[in-house]
């Protein structure tokens, strides 16, 4: 619901019930001032404006404050008569149409300068006047005012000074009923006692008349009497006791709208007239005046009766009648007179007819206030009207945006035909667009033969069995929504000005409920599409949620594969499933892009083909494949028989292909029974699965790559490592030869001094053979080594030694070259060392060779050192030197086969490169592990050695 939508709802709330409130309190009966006092104090709080104030209209044509309530802050006007230099006839007119004047700012520039200056001298910055109405007269106006600052008025605010405007007329004209009424009540009883005088002097005169011999005096008599009679203003009638008339006088024949020929000599029951109830039903026979009379033998005093005459209209009068008799008792005449009571009975049935208004009023307002069903409150009233109305036939009929319309509501008697529901299309409101309706007009038909109607207008009237017709406009925003028609069907009717202002009355608060009911719909509808809405989103982020749900355990499931078979298969199961479709399949191109084979699918619906492969060219769809090409996908739907798919019905197809950001592998096509659409959810779901899956693909492919480089590298390597083998082996016996016949040719070199001298170049030809001869035949041993550890066939021998006594006695092996080298050697063992169980040969080997290096890459000054330490987890030790460093990039590196640091021998010391190689296979084997530390000047080559190796329990910290 929106906010303006809400704060009108509750606005027209506020209508109702103040018009409710006001109502109530006109038929409490509260005194005219207090009453309209208390609605302007109410008006002011409720509208949050300065001032509230009524302007009555004088007799004088003056005008006067006759109310107002004021803020604390405002100049009092009450009781000033105010002269409008530019109230016009203009103005007054426009006031008189029922128009209001709304001014937002007094000095925007619109209105007339000497209105201005009446405003400004008032204190009035924004300006809202709305006419009261009191019987169709301009009464007087319901002002408000803003004094502090200008003011946009709105529409509600208008609407609600109009509708409290109306039962303020209501209050003033019965205000006005009960005064004429209290003075007519005042003339009656003076007219009574003059004419109980009257007939006091009558009955003289009639019995004198009676007694007299007939001849000249009782013509003298008779002519004095009708003198008499017919100057008095009480109507007289003089009936035979067989009810005849026998006289009358002038007053009794004007009340009755008879002549004095018309009556005399007729009896009491005459169709020229009949007597009604006090309650204006029909009044029977036997309860005549004359004839109640003629039954009691007993006068009847201060009887109301109603006379409706020949014309239909009505008089009122009070009866007082009595029988006369004669000497000897027999009845002669029964004397009947009566006074016009017409004006008072008048007042009397205006103030029943306003309470029955305020009580129908009441009736439909409480509807609108306890329900928002139109059709119940239209329906309630026309039921209410009609009742109230004693016609035959109400109806509302709606327009259509074509000026047509139908009749939407009917309360209709017993015995007329109903029209509820009946199409009308009345030419006048085609050719007019109901502007004058629109205008305020209402059409009142008394009889529709005499009214001169077209004759098109009156075949219709007609055709709906109506003799009288009333409407009314029903308006909505200034657009003609309606209309309220009362009719007649029986007879002809004179539509009286109460029960028109009645229809429009009611016309104004049937708009207010439509407008409410309107409102309310609008609310029903904005409810209903913000609930369908909501369940729409609920729905998609549901949908959202299990596709991530999916489109996680699809990736998770294909990216832990490397098998492509398992990653196609997965794609096309979970989408089968995810999406509950008859057929989903994936294909996969050839590396030029020209065939795709089926290699995955799941078919409830269609027939197998996987393992079909097919030209992209010559394919079913060959027009889809340079969208899927291209990287996009394609939905679609089409009957023609599928190559693969003989038996294929009529399909909804969406084609995604399988996309990396290499480029196209294949595409995946989902198939949905004819009528469904793959929706966005769908299509951004499928489009993700086919990118994972691409990427796993491609990732597969790539594995399967680099495993079968790995498979060849590892053949070569073999095929290395056993030439290698094979080569040491074959070249171990030359050099063991070639080693003894060094030694051998050493023996016999001595004695001839031949070594001794150093210029001898026998001597150095010796030296380079004695040395590369053992450089050879290290190099071969080396190979050996490594040879033998990879095929993992030596067992371990395994020796607890003390380690401070074996690091000692290892490191004076490297003391006198040391010491050649001017270098330093030092070791660092903790006192309280726990034995240790190793391979000695292979721990000898390993610690020689990195102490070796050490020797080899510190220079002259350095030092070299030898540590270990133990702990309950592990045992360390370490051989570091000073003087060089290794990059980082390098400590991997170093470790493999025939590997040497680029520009890292500055001594030129040369190597094999398989030192460090076969120092981290012998650790290995012994269940160790090896890094290097480097840093600071220095490198540190660092053993450790598991728990096993050493006995914990002897372990100290």
């Amino acid at each position: 619901m929106s906010r303006d939508s809400l704060t009108a709802l509750l606005a027209l709330e506020v209508i109702l019930e103040k018009s409710a409130d006001i109502t109530a309190q006109i038929q409490h009966g509260l005194a005219l001032e207090s009453l309209l006092q208390w609605v302007i104090t109410d008006a002011r709080a409720l509208l949050q404006c300065d001032r509230v104030l009524i302007y009555r209209f004088l007799e004088d044509q003056d005008a006067v404050v006759a109310f107002e309530s004021v803020g604390a802050d405002g100049t009092p006007l009450l009781g000033q008569r105010l002269y409008d230099p530019c109230l016009g006839a203009t103005w007054v007119e426009r006031y008189q149409q029922g128009h209001t004047t709304t001014i937002a700012d007094v000095h925007n520039g619109r209105i007339d300068p000497c209105y201005v200056q009446l405003l400004a001298r008032l204190q009035v910055q924004a300006n809202l006047v709305v006419p009261i109405f009191s019987q169709s007269t301009l009464w007087g106006l319901l002002i408000a005012h803003h004094c502090r600052s200008p003011h946009e008025w709105q529409p509600l605010e208008v609407q609600f000074l109009q509708h409290i405007a109306l039962p303020l007329g209501v209050a003033v004209q019965q205000a006005t009923l009960r005064q004429r009424q209290q003075h007519l009540e005042s003339q009656i009883e003076q007219q009574t006692a003059d004419s109980a005088t009257d007939c006091s002097s009558h009955q003289q005169c009639l019995v004198s008349v009676s007694c007299d011999r007939p001849g000249t005096t009782l013509r003298s008599s008779e002519a004095q009497y009708y003198n008499l009679v017919n100057h008095l203003n009480t109507g007289l009638v003089v009936h035979a006791p067989d009810t005849q008339i026998l006289q009358c006088n002038d007053t009794a024949c004007a009340l009755l709208g008879l002549s004095r020929e018309q009556m005399l000599g007729k009896v009491a029951i005459d169709p020229g007239w009949q007597f009604l109830r006090e309650d204006a039903s029909v009044m029977p026979v036997e309860e005549y005046p004359v004839n109640r009379v003629l039954a009691m033998h007993a006068p009847l005093k201060n009887y109301v009766v109603g006379i409706r005459r020949g014309d239909q209209s009505q008089k009122w009068g009070l009866v007082t009648a009595f029988p006369e008799f004669a000497a000897d008792g027999s009845l002669l005449q029964v004397v009947v007179t009566f006074i016009d009571i017409s004006r008072l009975k008048q007042a009397e049935l205006d103030l029943q007819w306003q309470s029955e208004q305020r009580r129908l009023l009441l009736t439909v307002t409480q509807q609108m206030r306890q329900t928002l069903d139109l059709d119940h409150i239209l329906q309630t009233a026309v039921s209410e009207v009609r009742q109230f109305l004693q016609t035959d036939r109400v109806i509302i009929y709606q327009f259509e945006p074509n000026w047509s319309g139908s009749i939407i509501a009917e309360a209709v008697a017993v015995g007329w035909t109903s029209i509820l529901g009946k199409q009308i299309t009345d030419t006048y409101f085609l050719e007019t667009e109901g502007k004058p309706y629109i205008q305020g007009r209402v059409k009142a038909s008394n009889d529709i033969y005499t009214d001169e109607l077209d004759p098109c207008h009156v075949a219709l009237l007609e055709q709906m069995q109506v003799r009288a017709n009333l409407v009314v406009p029903i308006l909505q925003d200034n657009h003609l929504w309606g209309l309220l028609v009362a009719q007649q069907c029986n007879a002809p009717r004179l539509w009286a000005t109460l029960e028109i202002e009645l229809l429009q009355h009611l016309a104004t608060q049937l708009a207010i409920a439509i407008q409410q009911a309107e409102l309310y719909r609008q609310v029903q509808t904005c409810n209903t599409r913000l609930e369908l809405q909501v369940q729409e989103r609920t729905a998609q982020l549901q949908k959202a949620l299990e596709f991530e749900a999916l489109l996680k355990r699809i990736t998770d499931r294909v990216r832990d594969s490397l098998d492509e078979r398992h990653i196609l298969q997965t794609s096309v199961e979970a989408l089968a499933q995810g999406l509950s479709i008859g057929a989903c399949d994936a294909g996969i191109y050839n590396a030029e892009q020209t065939t795709s084979t089926i290699a995955y699918e799941v078919t409830n619906t269609l027939a197998s083909a996987q393992g079909c492969t097919f030209e992209l060219a010559t394919a079913t769809h060959p027009e889809v494949y340079p969208y899927l090409l291209s990287g996009r996908s394609c939905q679609f739907s089409d009957v023609t028989p599928h190559p693969l798919r003989a038996d294929q019905q009529r399909q909804t197809t969406l084609a995604v292909p399988l996309i990396d950001d290499q480029g196209v592998l294949g595409d995946l096509w989902l198939f949905k029974p004819s009528g469904e659409v793959f929706d966005d959810q769908d299509v951004r779901l499928v489009q993700q699965v086919a990118n994972q899956c691409a990427i796993a693909l491609r990732q597969s492919r790539l594995y399967q790559a680099a495993q079968a480089q790995v498979q060849a590298l590892e053949r070569l390597n073999q095929l290395k490592d056993d030439f290698l083998s094979t080569v040491s082996h074959e070249l171990r016996t030359p050099m063991s030869n070639i080693k003894m016949a060094t030694q051998m040719l050493e023996i016999s070199l001595e004695p001839l001094g031949v070594l001794d001298d150093a210029a001898n170049a026998i001597n150095h030809y010796f030296k380079i053979l004695r040395e590369e001869g053992k450089r050879e035949l290290t190099l071969i041993n080396d190979l050996l080594d490594l040879a033998r550890l990879d095929a993992d066939t030596e067992p371990l021998t395994l020796t607890t030694i003390n380690l401070q006594i074996y690091l000692p006695h290892l490191a004076d092996s490297f003391s006198e070259r040391t010491q050649q080298q001017q270098q330093h050697l030092t070791l660092h063992l903790p006192t309280n060392f726990p034995p240790f169980t190793t391979d000695l040969p292979y721990l000898e080997r390993i610690l020689t060779e990195l102490l070796h290096n050490a020797c080899k890459y510190t220079p002259t000054g350095g030092t070299i050192t030898v540590s270990a330490r133990a702990t309950p987890a592990a045992l360390e030790l370490r051989v570091s030197n000073t003087g060089v460093e290794i990059p980082a990039t390098e400590y991997e590196r170093i470790f493999d086969k025939f590997y040497r640091i680029p520009n890292h021998d500055p001594w030129k010391h040369g190597g094999t490169g398989l030192g460090l190689a076969l120092v981290k296979q012998l650790t290995a084997r012994l269940g160790g592990q090896i890094h290097v530390e480097s840093g600071g000047g220095q490198t540190t080559f660092v053993l450790t050695f598991g728990p096993s190796s050493v006995a914990a329990d002897e372990i100290h910290p």
